[in-house]
């Protein structure tokens, strides 16, 4: 990407509203079973009490049936499951958004950003999978085109990748 300056400048790939502002920020390192690369992750704390992990997925394959499962349960589930509070997480995450003047931003955008030009995966929706009933759970597989234990074996990936929480 021209504009990254060859992997030398970072570049804004998401967006997301988390509620709160992040008080505390703490690097941790992802142990990925077979991988050597050096791989972070970003947990984060606000001064309420909530907590946060901001990981990157190492596997293109794995990220695109997530996002896929994320989009399925957004559309599909989201609004059959309960929710706390009542608040729907797909409209919540992406509510409000700030983006600083040095990213090339500097206004409050009301309207989210579009999911395929996002990249970010809500970890609260895509978990949810694992709670459905097993007829769901391969009803929804299906509808992705894969199988019901790949996308488990995704899910229990990132959970061994991000066992330090």
């Amino acid at each position: 990407d021209p504009e990254g300056w060859g992997g030398k400048k970072l570049l804004r790939r998401g967006v997301g509203h988390v509620g709160a502002l992040a008080t505390r920020l703490a690097r941790m390192r992802m142990s990925v079973p077979g991988d050597t690369a050096n791989r972070q992750a970003l947990l984060a704390a606000t001064r309420e009490g909530g907590v946060g992990l901001l990981a990157s997925c190492w596997d293109d394959d794995m990220a695109r049936r997530l996002a896929s499962l994320q989009a399925r349960m957004g559309d599909e589930l989201a609004y059959l499951l309960p929710h706390p509070a009542g608040m729907n997480p797909k409209a919540f995450r992406n509510r409000y958004s700030r983006t600083p003047r040095a990213l090339g931003g500097g206004a409050t955008h009301t309207r989210p950003v579009p999911p395929a030009a996002n990249g970010l995966l809500m970890g609260d929706l895509i978990w949810r999978f694992v709670g459905l009933d097993l007829k769901q759970q391969a009803r929804v597989a299906a509808a992705l085109g894969v199988a019901r234990h790949d996308v488990l074996a995704d899910l229990r990936a990132l959970a061994a990748a991000t066992a330090f929480l």
